[in-house]
């Protein structure tokens, strides 16, 4: 399963740029009315304590917002010549990875800095399904190197595998967690002429493949 219309699309971006508008004009008359009802001393207890969850509410959903900005907005590419080995060797990552080669080193033409955001959104991933182990083989493809990331935690189920690059889908239960990993994710590599696809069995492995060019001469 892929993403093939990159968010920086310029028609997808202006439509989700004018739904941020939206959503923000909407959160600001919720955080002023909330705000002004709060200053109210005499307030029923219950009463207080659902306007107190709804001001928690709107503050998530501005944070969703600034997220959903920064992705519908992409940032400037710095393409180099790029070591994976190197990359993930030096990356702080919550999982043991295990790096297997089919060559001395794998060279490719990406962002490093946006490559590695990629490869420590898939460790993320993998931590939050119980993973303790990423296998991780660079492997030399007809059109650039392929990179797999193989890990050991409970997988994804087969009725959300069509959801994974959807904007917002998420099954990590925490605040931060905004669901626009794998889909930045897909919309960063596509930039740079990468792809990205999963597999899972849903019970015991997820893999990650990621296709990227070689470096250009």
């Amino acid at each position: 399963m892929q993403n093939e219309v990159p968010y920086s699309a310029p028609y997808y971006s202006a439509l989700l740029a004018g739904l941020i508008h939206k959503l923000n004009n909407v959160a600001t008359v919720l955080t002023g009315n909330t705000g002004l009802l709060l200053m109210e001393k005499k307030l029923p207890k219950d009463v207080r304590d659902s306007l107190e969850q709804m001001t928690t509410a709107v503050q998530q959903l501005c944070q969703n917002l600034e997220e959903a900005a920064i992705a519908s907005k992409g940032s400037k590419l710095n393409l180099n010549r790029v070591d994976v080995a190197a990359l993930i060797s030096a990356m702080e990552h919550p999982v043991e990875i295990e790096l297997v080669q089919d060559q001395t080193r794998t060279v490719v033409q990406s962002d490093p800095d946006k490559l590695r955001s990629i490869f420590q959104e898939l460790c993320r991933n993998a931590a939050s399904a119980g993973a303790t182990k990423i296998t991780c083989k660079l492997e030399t493809a007809s059109t650039g190197y392929l990179i797999r990331f193989r890990d050991n935690g409970s997988g994804i189920k087969k009725e959300i595998m069509p959801r994974i690059f959807d904007p917002f889908f998420t099954v990590r239960h925490y605040p931060d967690a905004f669901g626009l990993g794998l889909f930045r994710a897909s919309g960063e590599l596509a930039r740079i002429g990468g792809t990205i696809s999963l597999e899972s069995d849903g019970k015991s492995f997820t893999e990650a493949r990621i296709l990227l060019p070689r470096p250009t001469e």
